[in-house]
């Protein structure tokens, strides 16, 4: 059995004094960066709460411009609805980016609205043009984009 010095290891006190500093230096880099990501993450918590409370409130403003248009709709199919049905799409299609850009900020826990409720919404104002422009009654669409828009607006005004 051969014996070996503390030299002869590699283990001199030189080499462990530089592993103790490299482990200090790395040590404190850690720590800082632990401080600045908390400096950082701070900063960005409260953007992301900023920018869901005005997501809230741009949201709820549309749903009410889209509402107030609707009651707006002649039952008669006046000249000016087909007009008035394209403001109301660029509002719901509003609520709908606005949506998104929360689902992309917070996730998947991020819907306001369900996207089916678009689309249910899309589908509606499709059935309205569809019967503005063959000429047939549209009491009944009207009626029902009314109270989809109405739950809607019931719905956005709840959100915190």
């Amino acid at each position: 059995m051969y014996r070996y010095s503390p030299h002869m290891r590699g283990g001199d006190g030189s080499s462990s004094q530089l592993r103790r500093r490299v482990q200090s230096i790395f040590t404190m880099l850690l720590l800082v960066a632990v401080i600045a990501l908390a400096i950082f993450g701070g900063n960005a918590m409260r953007y992301q709460s900023s920018a869901h409370e005005l997501f809230v409130q741009k949201i709820q403003t549309e749903c009410g411009n889209a509402l107030q248009l609707c009651n707006t709709l002649s039952r008669t199919a006046g000249s000016g609805s087909s007009s008035t049905l394209g403001k109301i799409r660029q509002h719901i299609y509003s609520m709908q980016t606005i949506n998104d850009l929360n689902v992309g900020l917070e996730g998947a826990s991020g819907w306001m609205v369900e996207e089916s409720v678009f689309s249910n919404l899309y589908t509606l104002l499709d059935n309205y043009e569809t019967k503005l422009v063959t000429g047939m009654t549209t009491v009944d669409s009207q009626t029902q984009l009314l109270q989809t828009l109405t739950s809607l607006y019931q719905q956005v005004e709840l959100l915190d």
